[in-house]
């Protein structure tokens, strides 16, 4: 129910969504398309992984870990900051 909020809320603010549904696995697959990112991640900043056999394993995660990439912050370059209106997020998981 969370997340299918998430996807009416990010989808009405203009954003793409995609859905997918996976009944009572407790955030398996959560973790595992998080990890999954990570380690396409780390490959596009050029470091060797060793993918998860039950990683997601489909182009369009090499493409988000690219994206990724290419939106993260250079070393060495200034942060942005948060504005004082938001407030601080919470680490809810943490591979």
């Amino acid at each position: 129910m969370i997340g299918d909020a998430l996807a009416r809320i990010f989808a009405a603010a203009g954003y793409e969504v995609t859905r997918e549904y996976y009944y009572n696995d407790a955030g398996v697959q959560m973790r595992l398309l998080g990890a999954s990112l990570r380690a396409r991640y780390l490959q596009a900043l050029g470091e060797a992984i060793d993918f998860s056999e039950n990683g997601y394993k489909g182009d369009y995660m090499v493409e988000l870990g690219n994206n990724l990439r290419a939106r993260s912050v250079t070393p060495g370059a200034p942060r942005r900051t948060r504005s004082p209106s938001r407030s601080t997020p919470r680490t809810i998981f943490s591979p």
